[in-house]
Parts: C-alpha cells; structure tokens; sequence
C-alpha cells in the first residue's frame, strides 16, 4: 500500500494491489478506481503532477510500468500517457517495486527501486535523460532531490542514504554514502537551507535520523 496527500487539496490518495482511492478530509471514502495494472504487478508509487494547477495522478507499478491520469477521481477519467520508467530487474517479490520522486519545476520523473541504476526522464520531451549506478548491492527504497537540478538522496535497503550530483557524469556522481543503520530506509527527505542543505531518514527499525552534508556522522 502506498498514499499521498494533494498538497493544495484536503485530498488523500491510497493505493492497494491494483487500484487508488480517494479519500476527503473528514474520512469518506469518494472513489476507487482501478489503475489497468497487468496481472501479479502491484502499485508501489503515487504523485500528483501539476499540483498547483489541474491536477494529475501519476501511478507507477512494480513492473516498472508509469500511468498519468486526469479527471483521475471521475468516471470519466482520462489516461494521459503510459510509458516503461524502469525494464530488467522488475518485479521483485521482496524488494521495493519501483519509487520514482516528481520535480515539478523542472518535469523531471526520477525512477529505481529493485534494479542496480536511477533514471532521470525529460518528461515534457519523453525522453531517458541519463542513468546514475546506484553503487549498491540492495534496492533504492526511497527517493527525494533539491528539486533545483543538482542534488539527489537515494535510501537503500541496507539502510545506507546515497548523495549523487546530477550535474556530474554517471560514473562520478556519487559524492557521498551516508551509514547509519543496517536497516531498510523507509523514506527520505532533501531539504534545502542555510548553511547547507540536510535530509531526513527515517528507518525501519530505528526512527528517523537527520544528516547534514557539512558532517557525515548522523546528528
């Protein structure tokens, strides 16, 4: 299961198995869909696109498989596009699926999850635009950039968190590997901010730690 919350609309968004559901704020149920997943694939990813305008419904799926809706909460609703994010690795019966992160200022779709790269499309010209390695032997479980074309945290399931550099070439991109738990990283979040910028991870097993980049040890 997976969910998001509209973040200008009192919306949530839950996923299961192969369909989404909309929830208002006083906990009613509005609408259940399904998302046309292909048989033994499951929904591991949701975002809203053009949040601040008219929204769209991005669902990814552990086959790699990403499906844009609009009017996703009407039975009238549209599918925009469909397109293979991520190939060989996929499906995994106890990895992460695929986790991709939305830039909406740059329409970049960031995907990875149980395969050994990170992929950056060009989402206004529907094109690959590099592949990172991943540098580790376990899947990316989380995703999360600066959403300003340079930084990106990867967490991973041996609980490592992995700082790449967009603007380096693939080979060199990863600046830092962050060791704080041996546990599957739940989440990660970059946050932006004078001096520097720093993330949140929070683990499986043992809460959620915050890294700056200025000091590699956890704080």
């Amino acid at each position: 299961m997976c969910l998001i919350f509209h973040p200008y609309e009192p919306e949530l968004c839950i996923a299961d198995k192969d369909s989404y559901s909309l929830w208002d704020e006083h906990g009613n149920l509005q609408s259940t869909h399904s998302n046309d997943n292909l048989s033994q694939t499951h929904i591991t990813a949701l975002h809203y696109l053009n949040a601040h305008d008219v929204s769209l419904l991005l669902v990814g799926s552990d086959d790699g498989a990403v499906r844009v809706w609009r009017n996703y909460s009407s039975s009238s609703r549209e599918l925009v596009t469909a397109f293979q994010a991520l190939g060989d690795g996929l499906p995994s019966t106890k990895g992460a699926g695929m986790v991709l992160d939305w830039d909406q200022d740059s329409t970049t779709l960031i995907a990875s999850g149980d395969v050994r790269v990170i992929r950056i499309w060009d989402t206004e010209q529907e094109r690959k635009i590099m592949d990172m390695p991943t540098g580790a032997d376990n899947p990316v479980t989380s995703l999360s950039t600066d959403h300003e074309g340079s930084l990106l945290v990867a967490g991973c399931g041996d609980g490592t968190v992995r700082v790449y550099d967009r603007r380096l070439p693939p080979s060199d991109c990863r600046i830092m590997t962050l060791r704080g738990h041996n546990s599957w990283v739940v989440n990660v979040h970059l946050e932006v901010r004078d001096p520097g910028p720093e993330h949140l991870a929070p683990h499986h097993q043992h809460g959620c730690r915050c890294h700056s980049y200025g000091r590699a040890p956890c704080i």
